[in-house]
Order: C-alpha cells, then sequence, then structure tokens
C-alpha cells in the first residue's frame, strides 16, 4: 500500500527511500534534515515501513501535512531490508534513488550535492561521506576500529562510517554503502537490485550481502561511481552501540554476509569453514573480498596491544557467525537454494512466520 501526498506539476527527478522497522521518530527526523524547500528540481520521500506501525502511518501523514516535501508512507509485510530497498525503488517516480538509512542526518546541501554529481550521464552510483553523530561518549578502544590510509581518509565499516577526503573523486563503487547510497533507477534493475540484509534476528539465516551485490557487479561492469564529500550524512550512534557485544554481534552478522558471499561465488559448492586464525581481525570491515586494499591498510598488530582482547572477541564473533550459516547451508537445501537465487526482487523467505531462535 501507498499512501502519497499532494501531485505537483514537473517530473520528479530523485526518490530518496528510506527504509525502516519501529523506528518512527528517527526515521521521520532523517526525512526532516533532508528536506531542501525552493529548489530547481523536483524530488519526493519514500518512508517503508518492514514493520507494520501504525504510528509510522500517521505520523508520515501529519508530517506530509506541514512540509513542502512530497511525501508518501509504504507498507512492506516481507521482512528484510532487502524488500523495503526494492518496494521503495518499485514506488519510485524520480530515475536517481537515494537509499538511507533510518538514522542518519542529511548536512545542508545533501540532497542537491548529489543532483550535480549526477549531470555526468557516465555516473551510475554516488557516495558521499557518513560521519559520526555520537550520543555518548566513545570509548578509547573505538580508535582500534578505524582504518586509515591518509591524514584524510578513514573508514569504520563496524559503524557505517566514511571519510575520503573533501575532493570528489572516481571511487570503487564498494565504499558507497546503503546508509547514503545513489544510483540511477536503470542501473539498479540492469544489476539485479539487492541482496538479503536487515532480517530479524530468527531469520539470520536468510541474511546475504545488502548492497555490496550491486556493487560488487558495477565494479566487474566497470561502471562509473563517485565519491562527492558535499553528500554527507551524518550517522547517529546511541550508546548501546558503543560497546564490545555490539561489535560482536556487529562482526557475527558480517560472518553470515561473507559466508553467504563466498557460496554464491563458488557456485554452490560450500567453502571450508575458515581455520582457525587465517583471516585478521579487520575482516568484518571488509564488506566483501574485493574491496580496494589501497584504501584500508591493515593496523600491525601488537602484542602489547591494550585492545588486543577485544579484537580477539570480535574476530571470533565474525568467525562463529561464519561457521554458522555454512553448517545452516550444508544442512538445508531450501537455505542453499535460497542463497543461489539469481535474484530477490520478489524473493519470499521460506519460514518467515516461524518462531526461530
Amino acid at each position: 500500500m501507498v499512501i502519497r501526498t499532494r501531485p505537483a506539476e514537473k517530473p520528479i527527478q530523485i526518490s530518496v527511500v528510506i527504509p525502516t522497522r519501529d523506528r518512527v521518530g528517527s526515521a521521520l527526523d532523517a526525512v526532516r534534515s533532508a528536506i531542501v524547500p525552493g529548489t530547481a528540481f523536483r524530488f519526493e520521500f519514500l518512508v517503508l515501513d518492514n514493520g507494520n506501525n501504525p504510528l509510522l502511518e500517521t505520523e508520515t501523514k501529519n508530517l506530509s501535512q506541514v512540509t513542502e516535501a512530497e511525501l508518501s508512507y509504504v507498507a512492506v509485510p516481507e521482512p528484510g531490508l532487502h524488500n523495503g530497498r526494492h518496494e521503495g525503488t518499485r514506488c519510485a517516480q524520480g530515475n536517481l534513488v537515494v537509499f538511507v538509512d533510518d538514522d542518519i542526518i542529511a548536512a545542508p546541501g545533501w540532497l542537491q550535492a548529489i543532483v550535480e554529481t549526477f549531470q555526468d550521464p557516465e555516473v551510475h552510483i554516488v557516495g558521499g561521506r557518513s560521519l559520526p553523530l555520537y550520543e555518548a561518549e566513545p570509548p578509547e578502544w573505538l580508535e582500534a576500529f578505524w582504518s586509515q590510509a591518509s591524514d584524510s581518509q578513514r573508514t569504520c565499516g563496524y559503524l557505517s562510517l566514511v571519510d575520503l577526503g573533501d575532493q570528489p573523486f572516481e571511487m570503487d563503487p564498494n565504499y558507497i554503502w546503503g546508509l547514503n547510497f545513489a544510483i540511477r533507477k536503470r542501473t539498479l534493475e540492469m544489476l539485479g537490485g539487492f541482496h538479503p540484509d536487515g532480517m530479524p534476528w530468527k531469520l539470520r539465516r536468510y541474511r546475504g550481502d545488502g548492497e555490496s551485490a550491486v556493487t560488487r557487479k558495477a565494479k566487474e561492469l566497470g561502471l562509473k561511481a563517485l565519491y562527492q564529500p558535499d553528500a554527507l550524512v551524518y550517522h547517529r550512534i546511541p550508546k548501546n552501540r558503543l560497546t564490545v557485544d555490539y561489535f560482536e554481534r556487529r562482526a557475527y552478522l558480517q560472518g553470515i554476509s561473507d559466508s553467504f558471499t563466498h557460496i554464491r561465488a563458488s557456485g554452490g559448492l560450500i567453502p571450508q569453514p575458515i581455520p582457525s586464525g587465517s583471516l585478521d581481525w579487520k575482516a568484518p570491515l571488509r564488506r566483501a573480498r574485493n574491496m580496494a586494499q589501497k584504501l584500508l591498510k591493515p593496523v600491525r598488530q601488537s602484542p602489547t596491544d591494550p585492545y588486543q582482547e577485544i579484537k580477539d572477541r570480535v574476530h571470533a564473533a565474525y568467525q562463529a557467525g561464519y561457521q554458522y550459516h555454512q553448517d545452516e547451508v550444508r544442512s538445508d537445501p531450501v537455505l542453499l537454494e535460497w542463497v543461489l537465487r539469481s535474484d530477490y526482487w520478489n524473493a519470499v523467505v521460506p519460514d518467515a512466520n516461524s518462531e526461530g531462535s
């Protein structure tokens, strides 16, 4: 169900897609931050509800009445972030689609910078900076989970933070992550759409590698992707994400995603389990095996590293997630069939209504 607000005269150029599940306040904060009054281009916002939340529907309608922005509520009953993204793509009236997380705050000029970057007809994907908006004092050990290539280029995959400097450049598309992801609609359709992502915990076995599927194919085809520093969002980092427990959970889920990637890459021949110690502790940061290593130079570990115990815990969680998914796929041909699907545009999770653990 799509509930649209006020029609307008000229065609919509850009659609901002915000999938969400039970985050009414932050999702609408994201909308408010991105509203651009008096632009030369027409845009729309689509709030994709993956949680069947009546309050979100009501509040989206209320916001639409007090803003000039074209704002639509879209119900998405099937679980998974990819389903929200795909439904948003189907509903999008713009030829440019921007996917953002429901916990970002767009900086002034964000949307204009994206539109201007796409003036180059050879550009297919645009990404920008995502900087932290900490809601609590970050712990000292967090610095150990940043990767720094230079004084002006650093990333933290565990918190989806990217800062590659203040100058635009043609970039490896694998560094354009889903919280700030702009793409031509026809390009996304050509690349086959997103893989599963953002599943409820009980359905984590059906998790995949999300937008990495899109960026990986874009890189293989040599499609042009641009880093636009003015396309800046701030990623809200609550206190509960600044804990070792959260980093362990995040690493565990990345292990599942990487297992999914490796199984698909092998054409169904399930790789052997990861030997203990064969991956360094930064493995979860690498969203796919073909990330641009030149931008992320591994930090050498030291026997006197004060954070080695934390790194080891996070790495162990990554391995546990990887092994969990490998074991699940080996024991369930239905899951293997799911992993090897050609695309997930209309994919229904086989046991979405089951009582998992």
